[in-house]
């Protein structure tokens, strides 16, 4: 709210996903279920929101899944996990939106990355990096 970070959760899965295009589905269930409940808090105290929540996602094959409610061979077990999910996104209260992996800052929170991109991410996150800190005292 009002460009912070609200929260935020980082923790294995309790399903083996035989893709990454399954485990992505898992994550964005989650976050769709943590979305919809910031925004219930927000009607309780008469802030509600008149415009939707964006998602950002990386994998384009992800977002497919979610919008479109045709029957997916690959992905046909987790298809009662995405009914909620589309009826938020029919309904407007979440949008997604595909963001290039190169600027998805939450990986900074879920992987390994190469020094330039997490200086990239902790700088867009409103972080300073101890290296840059040090380089302005001297």
């Amino acid at each position: 709210m009002s460009g912070a970070v609200v929260t935020w959760c980082s923790k294995k899965q309790p399903v083996i996903s035989v893709s990454s295009t399954e485990a992505e589905l898992y994550a964005l269930s989650e976050i769709v279920r943590e979305g919809i409940w910031i925004r219930m808090l927000l009607k309780e105290l008469q802030e509600e929101l008149k415009v939707s929540t964006v998602i950002n996602q990386d994998n384009k094959s992800t977002i497919a899944i979610a919008k479109n409610p045709i029957h997916h061979q690959r992905v046909k077990h987790i298809e009662v996990k995405m009914n909620h999910l589309r009826q938020y996104l029919d309904n407007k209260d979440l949008v997604l939106k595909w963001c290039p992996t190169e600027d998805m800052i939450a990986d900074i929170l879920t992987k390994a990355l190469p020094a330039k991109q997490h200086q990239k991410f902790t700088k867009l996150m409103g972080y300073v990096c101890v290296s840059d800190m040090r380089k302005r005292s001297t």
